[in-house]
């Protein structure tokens, strides 16, 4: 199941790197960028030094992302592929585990292996990738 997922997501990010919109980030996805680069000294905070608005923890998982590849915007994309691949592959033990169904988990693993918008969001600078493996990770727990 992880390779047929990986498989999809990385054809989606290829597209989407190669081209116009590979090249621009905006809103959500500019403030988590901005935000992920200051601590490595990349960039100044954008906003106040209050409470922040938006999922802070996702500025910090991209913080680390960028200290170990560089402020690399397609590199952390790659990495969500890979995140989304293994939420697929998770999906199905959890089907397993909770449902008590090998085929039930193959299911879940195989409709989220194609889900548009999974596939869509892992290749976007947004929460939804690290999320839904958290939630997976915690599943299995």
């Amino acid at each position: 199941m992880f390779r047929i997922a990986l498989g999809v997501r990385a054809a989606h990010l290829a597209i989407v790197l190669h081209s116009p919109v590979g090249e621009t980030i905006v809103l959500d996805s500019k403030y988590y960028d901005g935000a992920a680069r200051v601590p490595s000294g990349t960039a100044q905070p954008s906003i106040g030094t209050g409470a922040s608005f938006m999922n802070v923890g996702y500025v910090y998982w991209l913080s680390i992302v960028y200290f170990i590849t560089g402020p690399n915007v397609a590199a952390a994309l790659w990495i969500q592929v890979v995140l989304g691949a293994l939420v697929a592959a998770a999906l199905v033990g959890i089907g397993a585990l909770l449902l008590e169904s090998r085929l039930a988990g193959a299911t879940a693993g195989l409709i989220y292996a194609f889900y548009r918008s999974g596939v869509f969001y892992d290749g976007l600078l947004l929460t939804p990738s690290l999320c839904n493996a958290a939630i997976a990770a915690a599943l299995l727990a």
